[in-house]
C-alpha cells in the first residue's frame, strides 16, 4: 500500500505593520508549512496593489493605506489527497504623531530644559540637534525622529530665543551744588527687548519732565541730596513680554558743595 502524504499549508498568524516598515516575507507568518506553495490575495482583503508580490510571497508596507490585508498560502495535494491552504493577516496601522510639551521661549543666555527622548504619548526617539542652545537669537528648529520599530511620525519643535534687555544708566558725573544734571549728557540707554523705562533716585530730588526714560530731561538735586554729597540714580527698563526680565542699572552722581556760578570750576576738588 502506498501512503500519500497530505499537503500541509502550516499554521498562520497575524502581525501589525506601519507605512515605512521593511518588506515582509509572508512565509515568516507561517509555521510547519510545506514549501512550494502559492500566495494569493484573500477575498475581503484591502487591495495592496503592486505592494504585494505573489511570486516572491512578500508585502511592502511602504506607501500602503491603513487597512487589513489577508493572504492565502495554498499547497497543492498529490492525488488522491487534496490541496491545503492557510491564511495570514497584515494590519497596517496609522502612524502615531509624537506629542511634546512646548519648550520655551527662552531669553538669550538662559539655561534651557532638556529635550525629552520620550514623547507624552510614549514614543521613544532622538532629537537633532540633541539639545537646545540659547546662544543665538531666533527660532531654531529641533527634529524628533522615533526609534526604529515604532509606528510613529517624525515631528519638529520650534523654540524661540528672545532678545534680552540691555540698560546703561550712564557714566558717573559730578555737578556743583547749584546745578541740575542733564540726563541727555550721561550716556543712558535702553535697548534690546525693551526701549522704555523709568528713572528713580535714592535721594529726594526730582526729575524734570517726569520719571519716564526719554521724557525726563534732568535731575534736580534736593537739599538733602546736596548735604549727602552723592545721589544714586537707577534706570529700570520696562518688563518686556516673554521670558526676558526687566533690567536695571545705576549711576552715582557726586554733588560738590560749590556754587559754579561764582567762578569757573573744572570738576576737581581744589
Amino acid at each position: 500500500m502506498n501512503i500519500i502524504k497530505a499537503a500541509n499549508a502550516g499554521s498562520g498568524s497575524s502581525i501589525p505593520a506601519c507605512d515605512g516598515n521593511p518588506t515582509i516575507t509572508l512565509a515568516d507568518l507561517l509555521s510547519g508549512e510545506d514549501t512550494g506553495g502559492a500566495w494569493t490575495l484573500e477575498a475581503g482583503s484591502d487591495d495592496p496593489g503592486a505592494n504585494f508580490n505573489a511570486g516572491a510571497g512578500t508585502l511592502t508596507p511602504s506607501g500602503l493605506s491603513v487597512g487589513t490585508y489577508f493572504f492565502r498560502y495554498t499547497v497543492a495535494g498529490t492525488s488522491p489527497c487534496g490541496e491545503d491552504f492557510e491564511n495570514v493577516t497584515v494590519t497596517v496601522n496609522p502612524k502615531v504623531i509624537p506629542s511634546f510639551t512646548q519648550l520655551g521661549p527662552y531669553c538669550q543666555g538662559d539655561i534651557p530644559a532638556g529635550l525629552p527622548t520620550t514623547s507624552n504619548n510614549g514614543i521613544l526617539g532622538t532629537w537633532n540637534p540633541s539639545s537646545i542652545s540659547t546662544a543665538t537669537l531666533g527660532t531654531p528648529n529641533y527634529i524628533f525622529t522615533p526609534n526604529v520599530g515604532q509606528c510613529a511620525e517624525t515631528v519638529n519643535m520650534i523654540v524661540a530665543i528672545n532678545t534680552p534687555v540691555a540698560v546703561e544708566a550712564g557714566t558717573p558725573q559730578a555737578i556743583c551744588g547749584n546745578q541740575t544734571l542733564d540726563l541727555s549728557d550721561i550716556g543712558a540707554s535702553i535697548s534690546g527687548g525693551a526701549t522704555t523705562g523709568t528713572w528713580s533716585s535714592n535721594g529726594t530730588g526730582s526729575f524734570t519732565g517726569g520719571a519716564a526714560f526719554g521724557s525726563a530731561t534732568a535731575y534736580v538735586p534736593s537739599q538733602a541730596d546736596k548735604t549727602a554729597g552723592t545721589v544714586t540714580l537707577t534706570l529700570t527698563s520696562a518688563d518686556p513680554d516673554g521670558p526676558c526680565p526687566a533690567v536695571l542699572d545705576t549711576v552715582v552722581i557726586t554733588i560738590r558743595n560749590l556754587n559754579c556760578s561764582t567762578f569757573p570750576w573744572n570738576g576737581g576738588n581744589n
